[in-house]
């Protein structure tokens, strides 16, 4: 068992982050910035160009009324109070789709709605991350955020990749556990399966990838693979496997792979944004597009910015994948735009309009790739009622000033976005963006995340653990320390002086080293790889009640091997705790990564809840 003492900062931060996701930030009620207008009477787009998700058609008129496109065409007759735009010069184009991304707020789906994305096809979540977005979803269809489909949780092996970040992450070692993972996933939400093969010594057996394979198809959902290499390509679409979730970098495909990728109707999504950390990478220039800058806060600013460290190792190469990407687009297998959003170097929505840009860099046709954001993805993953400008369809749509389907850039520049009919409020979003940079210019400082001001984490009210800044709450356990301990976190009925909601988190803790511990973690950053500013605040203050041994409170600090923490004792009865910052570790608020409510120390079964989790600020 490794010793803590020999894990570093880095190794925490990305064995703590369950899959490399970017920071979203939830917007508080009064500065939404994604707040839907309009909506109330039909639209008329008129004279204007169409890129209708598989070709550009001559000017013509389109009308939405309500959440659908009700006609496209020349001569039509306009619904009366409508509101009519001027299509001269400008483009309409379906929604974009980015078909992988990984989300793990609800901030990162309404940044992507700002940059014309109006569906996610996420590629790792949690179980109740999905569940409770879908249910949002569900219930108002989510004008203010992109839609998102999720494969929840990968099929792996233990020890294999996905598993180093802790939680609860499922592990298959046999063929016969097949049916039982998939429909434990398709039962918690997912949408289709993922399948771990590459960057781990523990891999699935191939009779194991063609029976999750086989067993997907069985259920009616497709089949994903992450791989880094030709081999493990080859072996998991053998298996049956749908589609590929990124190009490999090691060598290109040959003859024999093409054929193979053509015999079994696969597809690939290139994910080429997400390489920036290999050698010879190549980055489109997208902090610097004045486009673009008003829509992105301080922060991500800044981590945008940052140099990604290289890969040491020479095996894998960008123009390796930029060729297999070139090969495989030019022997007609079906490309799909994804950026790997939110792992170092991305970010959600922005990064799309990156991606289509080195796409088209390898060779792609503007037009191909414009497909492969939206009719392509649509077709693929089954979406039917979306990634087309047709009647029927739904009114998820981007406008944008020139003929991207001639200049792959002009998506960058945005007119409006439409989702299910309703404009989406981007010009409160770039005020709230701009009077952060313009704070960021006068101080020097980095502010506050966006949505921290009143220092509320969670409050749990509304039934989820989804928080007003940074990520959701995780699982997270002593499991990426070799430890056994488990964790699991739920949102419960009732809370701190009677109020609605709180969340609970119980487990099991199990010997271990340095001590057990197992609890819920949050990640108050923008990027799992950056730390927030938040001086503003000395301490942290939640209520908590339950039954463990030794409750525990966790800090993850910047530079520190290990987390800091601090024991208490829960009671079981509500207690408010405060904890200042000066009793958890060595920090101004400007170097905390993450913060870990829990059990700890003892072994044995815990349950703890907690409620109105907050920053603030004591004497």
């Amino acid at each position: 068992m490794r010793s803590a003492k020999t894990v570093s900062r880095s190794q925490w931060i990305s064995r703590l982050a369950l899959i490399g996701a970017s920071a979203g930030v939830i917007l508080s009620s009064a500065i939404s910035g994604a707040r839907p207008v309009g909506g109330e009477r039909p639209v008329v787009f008129k004279d204007i160009s169409v890129f209708d998700g598989q070709k550009t058609i001559a000017p013509c008129t389109v009308v939405i009324d309500g959440p659908k496109i009700v006609a496209v065409g020349k001569g039509l007759a306009l619904p009366s109070g409508a509101e009519v735009i001027d299509g001269k010069g400008l483009t309409l184009l379906p929604g974009l789709i980015d078909s992988h991304v990984h989300v793990f707020s609800a901030g990162e789906l309404r940044r992507s709605l700002m940059f014309g994305v109006t569906t996610v096809m996420d590629m790792m979540s949690t179980a109740g991350f999905i569940r409770t977005i879908k249910s949002k979803q569900a219930a108002t269809g989510t004008p203010d955020m992109a839609d998102m489909f999720s494969a929840g949780l990968a099929a792996t092996a233990p020890g294999g990749h996905g598993t180093e970040y802790g939680g609860n992450v499922p592990t298959l070692t046999k063929a016969e556990e097949a049916a039982t993972f998939v429909s434990e996933r398709k039962a918690e939400g997912s949408d289709y399966i993922k399948v771990m093969s590459g960057y781990a010594k523990n891999l699935l057996a191939p009779d194991v990838i063609a029976a999750v394979a086989a067993e997907a198809r069985k259920q009616g959902l497709l089949s994903v693979v992450h791989c880094d290499s030709r081999s493990y390509a080859r072996q998991a679409i053998e298996a049956g496997v749908n589609g590929l979730a990124h190009c490999f970098a090691d060598v290109p495909p040959e003859r024999g792979f093409i054929d193979l990728m053509k015999a079994k109707n696969a597809f690939v999504i290139p994910t080429l944004s997400v390489m920036t950390n290999l050698p010879d990478a190549k980055k489109a220039d997208l902090v610097h597009d004045r486009c673009l800058v008003p829509y992105l806060s301080p922060d991500l600013l800044v981590a945008l910015n940052m140099e990604t460290k290289k890969m040491e190792s020479g095996r894998l190469a960008f123009a390796v994948a930029e060729e297999t990407a070139r090969r495989l687009y030019t022997a007609g297998i079906p490309v799909l735009v994804g950026t790997d959003s939110s792992n170092p170097g991305t970010a959600h929505g922005l990064s799309m309009h990156g991606e289509l840009e080195l796409l088209v860099g390898v060779g792609m046709k503007a037009a191909d790739a414009l497909a492969a954001a939206t009719s392509v993805p649509a077709e693929v993953f089954g979406l039917k009622d979306r990634g087309r400008i047709a009647p029927g369809l739904r009114a998820d749509l981007l406008l944008v000033r020139g003929d991207p389907a001639e200049d792959i850039k002009a998506t960058r520049d945005i007119v409006g976005v439409w989702k299910l009919g309703r404009r989406v409020d981007r010009d409160s979003y770039r005020a709230a963006m701009e009077a952060l940079q313009k704070s960021w210019k006068e101080t020097g400082k980095i502010p506050a995340p966006f949505g921290s001001g009143s220092g509320l984490i969670s409050d749990f009210d509304a039934g989820d653990y989804l928080t007003n800044f940074g990520f959701t709450w995780f699982e997270t356990t002593d499991a990426m320390m070799g430890g056994k301990s488990t964790s699991i976190i739920e949102p419960a009925v009732g809370g701190a002086e009677g109020s609605a909601g709180s969340m609970s988190i119980s487990g099991q803790l199990n010997p271990g080293d340095p001590f057990p511990w197992a609890g819920a973690i949050f990640y108050p950053g923008i990027t799992y790889w950056t730390c927030p500013n938040l001086s503003s605040w000395n301490a942290i203050s939640f209520w908590a009640k339950g039954e463990a041994r030794k409750a525990v409170v966790m800090l993850l600090l910047d530079g520190q091997q290990m987390p800091a923490f601090q024991f208490f004792d829960v009671g079981k009865e509500w207690k408010m705790y405060d904890f200042p910052f000066s009793r958890l570790g060595k920090t101004d608020g400007t170097n905390i990564a993450g913060i870990v409510i829990g059990a700890g120390q003892t072994p044995g079964p815990f349950k703890i809840q907690i409620d109105r989790v907050r920053l603030v600020k004591t004497l």
